[in-house]
């Protein structure tokens, strides 16, 4: 089983028809470390580092440097894709280790706004049903073999669930008065900037979490025609 599950990444990857003579460099270093040892791949577990380590550092009270270094590390979820595709370094593996650090990053940042009271729970509640779903959905198609490769609407929708996550980072630095590089936020903190924005960023977390669930539909859709199709094949 294991054997066949290597298999089929070598069969998804972007070099795997191409002769070695014609890969590229970046081609061949992904082919001889199966797949690992991408500038995508790079990316994504960089970025994840970063992500993960401002959300520690939020959780300690570090507010500033913490909503930085989130920010910061969820724009690799936008590079690792660009790279992977500048360099032709597709495959299912780059793709499954982007989508298992965004469950995992949703997963602790969730648990750290629950802790925090950043964000409203019931939004908390959705956007981590919402990935749950969408994780278990792949797994069990997977297992099917069928593959799930991410639409742009879901990529779309995954880019605006950390902007309102990045939003809600800068409304909890505003009414906590913290300190963000030289900008002393204190003024705002006590006017009613924060509890607007606060409103505003709700709003707009209502919409993401809308466009969260027809990229589900979408992905329910999608497997439901490869496993008819594939049944149909049989």
């Amino acid at each position: 089983m294991f054997n066949a599950w290597l298999q089929r990444l070598h069969e998804g990857a972007a070099w795997y028809k191409i002769p070695q003579a014609k890969r590229t460099s970046w081609q061949r270093l992904a082919a001889c470390t199966q797949g690992l040892a991408t500038p995508g791949n790079a990316a994504t577990v960089i970025g994840a580092i970063l992500a993960l380590t401002g959300l520690g550092l939020f959780y300690g009270g570090h507010l500033g440097i913490g909503s930085l270094l989130v920010v910061a590390g969820r724009f690799g979820d936008v590079l690792d894709g660009y790279l992977a595709r500048k360099t032709k370094t597709q495959s299912p593996f780059g793709e499954g280790l982007d989508a298992a650090f965004d469950k995992v990053i949703i997963l602790v940042a969730s648990l750290v706004f629950i802790a925090n009271s950043v964000m409203p729970l019931l939004i908390v509640l959705f956007l981590v049903a919402e990935q749950v779903a969408t994780a278990t959905l792949t797994l069990l198609a997977r297992r099917k073999g069928i593959p799930l490769h991410p639409t742009r609407l879901g990529k779309l929708a995954t880019f605006g669930v950390w902007m309102v996550v990045s939003a809600y980072f800068v409304v909890y630095d505003i009414q906590h008065g913290a300190q963000l590089g030289s900008w002393h936020m204190a003024s705002l903190a006590s006017s009613h900037a924060g509890r607007v924005l606060y409103d505003i960023t709700t709003v707009c977390a209502v919409f993401a979490i809308i466009a969260s669930m027809l990229s589900l539909g979408r992905y329910i859709a999608m497997a439901r025609r490869q496993s008819q199709a594939k049944q149909k094949g049989l």
